[in-house]
């Protein structure tokens, strides 16, 4: 049986309490942000073929089997970058469902990377479906930061 200190009221056992809605809703569009970087990876074999067309029509002096190296080498790091990508929305998410700030400042602090890597790409073409499929990554971190930091979350993280 556990004896406290003396002097302390404080049970080791007790638990934290559950997560308020807004903490609630904040994992899940960090769920919604690692659903998106999964189908990112779905994009990303679906243009594996127009990838491979782009490097034979141009005058590279790439051989065909030099061609088909490169873009298994790319498609090899987008499906790992896209993995990676999951799994911090995920570790984040879970995390954050226990309480942890330091979970909560780390989302905050790769939803601020995301904006100044959407930012980096404003020069591109807004129709394509990789900068439209990373404006939706991006909005699921925007409203995940807005939960994260409401006052009923911050008392829950304080806690």
């Amino acid at each position: 049986m556990y004896q406290p200190y003396p002097g302390s009221n404080q049970n080791p056992y007790s638990r934290r309490p559950p997560a308020p809605p807004s903490v609630r809703n904040a994992v899940r569009f960090m769920y919604a942000g690692a659903a998106l970087s999964l189908f990112g990876i779905a994009i990303s074999l679906a243009a594996v073929d127009s990838t491979r067309r782009v490097f034979e029509q141009s005058s590279s002096p790439l051989t065909p089997s030099q061609i088909n190296d490169f873009v298994s080498a790319i498609v090899g790091f987008l499906i790992v970058i896209g993995l990676i990508g999951a799994g911090l929305w995920l570790f984040v998410a879970r995390f954050c469902l226990r309480g942890k700030n330091w979970a909560r400042i780390t989302g905050t602090v790769l939803f601020a990377l995301s904006t100044l890597d959407n930012l980096g790409s404003l020069g591109f073409s807004k129709a394509s479906p990789a900068y439209l499929y990373g404006l939706l990554g991006w909005v699921a971190g925007l409203c995940a930061v807005i939960y994260l930091w409401r006052p009923d979350s911050a008392a829950f993280f304080g806690s």
